[in-house]
C-alpha cells in the first residue's frame, strides 16, 4: 500500500513517479549486488530486514536464483542468525550490522569497524 497512489502498488510503479530518483535507486542496488559481498549474505540482510519492518511483500520476494541461492530452511531460520549453526560468521557480521541499521542507525558511526564478508584467502576489506 502506498499512500502516494492511495492504492496498492508495486515499487516499480512508485519508482516511476520520480524516474530521477528510479535511476539512483536502481544504481544502488546494482552497486550493492556487484559488492564483495556474497549474494547469499545480501539476501540473507535483506529478508531480515524485512522480517524487522514486517514486511510481507518484502519477505515473499527472493532475489533472483543467480543472485542467491537460499535454501527455505535457512531463510526460516534467520530469526535464529546469532545463535543458529546455519549462519557463518561473516553472515552474522552482516546480519548484525543490518539489524543496527534498521533498530538504531544513529549508533552506526564512521569509528564502529565494518567488516565485508570476502573468501578467507583474500582476507577482510575494509570500505574507507
Amino acid at each position: 500500500m502506498s499512500w502516494l497512489l492511495e492504492r496498492p502498488a508495486e515499487r516499480d510503479e512508485i519508482l516511476a513517479l520520480r524516474p530521477e530518483l528510479a535511476l539512483a535507486h536502481r544504481r544502488l542496488i546494482n552497486a550493492i549486488w556487484q559488492s564483495q559481498v556474497p549474494p547469499e549474505t545480501l539476501e540473507l540482510c535483506r529478508l531480515r530486514m524485512a522480517q524487522l519492518l514486517r514486511s510481507q511483500l518484502a519477505l515473499s520476494e527472493r532475489s533472483e536464483p543467480e543472485n542467491a541461492q537460499l535454501s527455505e530452511g535457512r531463510i526460516g531460520q534467520l530469526s535464529q542468525w546469532p545463535t543458529d549453526p546455519l549462519y557463518s560468521a561473516d553472515e552474522r557480521t552482516c546480519l548484525e550490522f543490518t539489524e543496527l541499521f534498521v533498530i538504531d542507525p544513529h549508533a552506526i558511526s564512521d569509528e564502529l569497524p565494518v567488516i565485508l564478508p570476502i573468501s578467507a584467502q583474500r582476507g577482510p576489506t575494509y570500505p574507507n
